[in-house]
C-alpha cells in the first residue's frame, strides 16, 4: 500500500470504529512533568510534586520490537538492599503513594527519532503494540526504608543478624503499573506523512488491545499546527514562529491532529526551543483548530535552557506563570515541564519540585475565579 492510499484509507474509517476506540472524556486539567532517567538526586523528594502524570524519559524499540528505556528506568532492578537505582525509586515510589495518578513512559525524543523508521509495516506494529501492551500489565516492585511489619508486603527481604526483618534496608512496599504511553513525536528533519500515518495506525492498534483508561498522548514541536505556508518568512498570518530564518516543521503533524483527536487523551505541544519572540498563544490555538478541543492541549514550558535563534537562554519562571495563567483563562489543558532530574541550571529536586508547584497553582488559581 503506497502512502497515498494509506492515507486514504486511514482517513476513510468509521466514525463508529474510531468512537470505540476513544478515551473516556477528561474535563480535568493535566499537570505533567517529564522525569528523566538521568540526573535524579533525592527521589523522595519528588512525593511533593503536585504533578498528576509523570512520563519517564525515554523509551524505544528496536528493529525486532523489543522495547528498551533509557538508563533501564522501566526496568526491574535486581533487588539489592543498599543500593536501588533513584529514578526508579522515584517514579514507582511516587505512584504506590498516588495511585489516583499517573505515570506514563514517553517514547521517542530526538535521541530515538529512529524507532518512527521501524512501525513501517503492519507486522511491525503488531509486534511493537503487543509489547507495549505487554509492558502495562507488568508489576513493578516498589521499595522503601523505614518501613513498619504492618506496610511490608509478602517477606522480608532483608534480615539482621538476630534474624529479625531490617527495616532501616529496602524492602518491598508493593507494586505499581505503567499507566499508559507518551509518542514524543519529533525528528531532526520534517515528519513524513507516511511516517504520521503509521503512528496513527499503531495508536489505533494499541486502542484495540488496552483497557479503555489506558493514558496515551502525543508531544509534537510548537509549529507543527501552523500553516505550511509558514515556512516562508513573507508569511505571517496564523505563524507563531516569525523569526527571518523558519522551521521546516510548519504543520508537519496538522493531519494526523485531526484523524487522532479522540485516540489520544492529551497533546503536549513544545512551545519552547524557539526563541523569546515565539507566540504560544498562536500555536496553541492552532492546535486546538486542529484537535477540536481546547482542554486536550497542554502547554509546554521547561526549566531548562533552550534554544533560540539569538542564542541559548533560561526562561524565568514569571514568564512560566504568564503563560500558565493565559493557557488557563483561555480554556487549555494544563501544562506539563521539561523536566524533573537533570538539569542545565543545577536546580536541586526540591527546587524543581517546588517551581512546578508554583506553577500548577497559578493554574489552579486561575481557573478558580473562572
Amino acid at each position: 500500500m503506497n502512502i497515498k492510499s494509506t492515507l486514504s484509507y486511514l482517513g476513510a474509517l468509521s466514525l463508529l470504529s474510531i468512537s470505540a476506540l476513544a478515551p473516556a472524556a477528561d474535563s480535568e486539567p493535566k499537570y505533567v512533568t517529564y522525569l528523566t532517567s538521568w540526573g535524579v538526586s533525592e527521589p523522595e523528594t519528588i512525593n511533593l510534586t503536585k504533578a498528576d502524570v509523570m512520563l519517564l524519559a525515554f523509551g524505544k524499540w528496536d528493529s525486532s520490537g523489543n522495547i528498551v528505556t533509557s538508563d533501564a528506568i522501566a526496568d526491574i532492578p535486581k533487588y539489592d538492599a543498599y543500593w536501588l537505582p533513584p529514578s526508579y525509586q522515584a517514579w514507582t515510589q511516587w505512584k504506590l503513594s498516588n495511585p489516583q495518578k499517573h505515570v506514563m513512559i514517553a517514547f521517542g525524543g530526538q535521541t530515538y527519532e529512529a524507532i518512527w523508521d521501524l512501525i513501517q509495516t503492519p507486522e511491525q506494529r503488531e509486534i511493537v503494540a503487543k509489547n507495549l501492551v505487554a509492558l502495562s500489565a507488568q508489576s513493578f516492585p516498589v521499595y522503601k526504608k523505614g518501613l513498619t511489619q504492618q506496610e511490608l508486603a509478602g517477606e522480608c527481604l532483608n534480615t539482621n543478624s538476630d534474624g529479625s526483618c531490617n527495616f532501616a534496608n529496602y524492602q518491598l512496599a508493593g507494586y505499581v503499573k505503567i499507566d499508559g504511553f507518551d509518542f514524543d513525536f519529533e525528528k531532526s528533519s520534517r515528519i513524513s506523512a507516511e511516517e504520521s500515518s503509521n503512528l496513527l495506525a499503531l495508536t489505533q492498534r494499541i486502542r484495540e488491545l488496552t483497557a479503555p483508561e489506558t493514558m496515551l498522548s502525543l508531544t509534537t514541536y510548537h509549529v507543527g499546527a501552523d500553516p505550511v505556508a509558514c515556512s516562508s518568512n513573507t508569511v505571517f498570518d496564523g505563524c507563531s514562529y516569525t523569526e527571518e530564518g523558519r522551521s521546516e516543521h510548519n504543520g508537519e503533524v496538522t493531519d494526523l491532529l485531526k484523524q487522532s483527536a479522540n485516540l489520544f487523551n492529551f497533546f503536549d505541544v513544545m512551545a519552547y526551543d524557539a526563541g523569546k519572540n515565539f507566540n504560544y498563544c498562536v500555536a496553541l490555538n492552532n492546535y486546538a483548530a486542529a484537535v477540536g478541543d481546547k482542554s486536550k492541549i497542554v502547554l509546554g514550558l521547561t526549566n531548562n535552557k533552550q534554544w533560540s535563534p539569538e542564542g541559548s537562554f533560561v526562561q524565568s519562571q514569571a514568564e512560566n506563570i504568564k503563560r500558565t495563567e493565559w493557557e488557563a483563562r483561555n480554556g487549555f489543558g494544563g501544562v506539563f515541564l521539561w523536566a524533573m532530574g537533570s538539569n542545565s541550571e543545577s536546580l536541586t529536586m526540591s527546587e524543581q519540585v517546588n517551581g512546578f508547584n508554583e506553577v500548577i497553582e497559578s493554574d489552579q488559581q486561575q481557573r478558580s475565579t473562572m
